[in-house]
């Protein structure tokens, strides 16, 4: 996993040895380029990690017993969303070194016109430095077979820019063919990664896809800041399999209100198809949610190996579950009368602490 992830997060990296034969950047009447400081919303930490014993039991009795598994499956798709962030972030690091040296190489482009670098004429070796950042934002130890790939010249596919007028959406579109990077680590993949974004950084657009002879994936992330200080992320991912039935999609929308209690709105919507002892389902979830350190809720429902589900969760001002609840169209509970459901907390079921209702002031209205 941890080798995948590499490979992705160097997907913009690559090419950065531009800049050791040239640091001057752009010149002329055009504005100098600039990399937006933010790509993605945060994740809240109770849509990560379990972060109580509380949480740990409801999520093993999930895998023991079969329930909560439209939370389990959402922690998990999260899970990911989280890995590509940290790997928009180290792309980052690598886009502003070596923005100026693609600037240079297309500035005499004119706007809306493509400017095209062609394969095998940037690349990268890397360095000690790189290892030591990448570990920081991974939080892990480098594994040792990566360090072959220290002072290693890498060259890169061809890479497309272009630049657009201030009238349009986005200012500036990189595209990168890294196929080469994917063939140096061993993969026979066609990969290709994507930035787009504004002058004023609100409106960012990051993108990859890879594709090989068993399976195909893509990538995606609209980013947009509002002059309120709101943020919103819209993630969409999908992974197709050409050696079995199995693929799936994924939407997520997070919008941070940027007020004084921290509020989340969350939404999301999972699809997938695969074949489990013989059957082959079509699986389905949706999901919405609030949550700010006042407290929050997140209602969720889904068809699971061919059930229909339905789940609630109260979560107090410290991302702690003080409610948990659920219910299987073939249980004992009806599924359109949450105070029938199941409870799945590990403490009995506080009286007046209502799915529908209020907490943390907070008005939960599903």
């Amino acid at each position: 996993m941890f080798r995948k992830i590499i490979r992705l997060t160097l997907l913009l990296g690559i090419f950065g040895c531009g800049t050791m034969f040239d640091s001057t950047g752009s010149s002329g009447s055009r504005d100098k380029i600039t990399i937006p400081k933010e790509i993605s919303v945060k994740i809240p930490e109770i849509l990560k990690n379990s972060k109580n014993k509380r949480v740990e039991k409801i999520e093993k009795e999930s895998v023991e017993q079969n329930i909560s598994q439209g939370y389990n499956r959402l922690k998990g798709n999260i899970e990911e969303i989280v890995w590509s962030q940290k790997m928009m972030e180290i792309n980052l690091l690598f886009i502003e070194e070596v923005i100026g040296e693609i600037d240079r190489r297309c500035k005499k482009t004119a706007l809306d016109k493509l400017c095209i670098i062609e394969s095998g004429e940037l690349s990268f070796a890397f360095n000690d430095n790189f290892f030591i950042e990448l570990s920081s934002i991974v939080n892990e130890e480098i594994d040792d077979s990566l360090y072959e790939l220290k002072d290693k010249i890498i060259f890169l596919g061809e890479v497309k820019f272009t630049q657009y007028s201030k009238n349009e959406n986005y200012q500036y579109n990189l595209k990168i063919d890294t196929s080469p990077l994917s063939k140096l680590l061993g993969d026979d993949e066609t990969s290709i990664q994507i930035l787009k974004w504004s002058k004023d950084e609100n409106r960012v657009f990051s993108y990859f896809s890879d594709e090989s002879n068993s399976q195909k994936s893509d990538f995606g992330i609209n980013y947009f800041k509002k002059d309120s200080g709101e943020k919103e992320m819209f993630v969409d991912s999908s992974f197709t399999s050409k050696v079995n039935i199995d693929r799936g999609k994924f939407h997520l929308k997070i919008i941070e209100k940027n007020d004084k209690d921290e509020t989340f709105e969350i939404t999301s919507k999972l699809e997938s198809k695969e074949e489990y002892e013989g059957e082959i389902y079509y699986d389905n979830s949706s999901s919405i949610g609030e949550i700010s350190n006042q407290g929050g809720f997140l209602s969720i429902s889904g068809n699971f190996r061919g059930e229909i589900s339905k789940e609630k969760y109260l979560f107090d001002g410290n991302g702690e579950i003080i409610s948990s609840r659920y219910c299987e169209e073939s249980l004992v509970c009806d599924l359109n009368d949450d105070s029938t459901w199941l409870d799945m907390n590990t403490i009995e079921f506080t009286q007046g602490v209502k799915l529908i209702g209020t907490v943390g002031g907070l008005k939960n209205s599903t």
